[in-house]
């Protein structure tokens, strides 16, 4: 069995990924706002470059991607209780 390969997440990429989250901005999103994706994957590009990965099995499917970089470019995290704890 071979390993999953691993290929970079970028606007060149997106569309290779499931339909679903070719669009998706949940955790690019700030306040009431919603970025354009294509808009905000180039931001990401220039500012940060590849912002996640792609993981297909030996036949080219999508097995799953993940998206990842600064906290400012996905800034959903910060209002949600998955961002730091409060210190006391």
């Amino acid at each position: 069995m071979t390993a999953p390969r691993l290929a970079g997440l970028t606007g060149a990429t997106l569309e290779t990924t499931p339909s679903v989250c070719q669009s998706c901005v949940w955790w690019q999103t700030r306040g009431h706002r919603e970025p354009d994706k294509r808009k905000w994957a180039e931001r990401a590009e220039s500012e940060w470059g590849v912002w996640g990965s792609i993981y297909r099995d030996e036949d080219g499917r999508v097995l799953g991607s993940m998206q990842y970089g600064p906290s400012q470019l996905f800034p959903l995290p910060r209002t949600t209780p998955s961002w730091l704890p409060a210190r006391t």
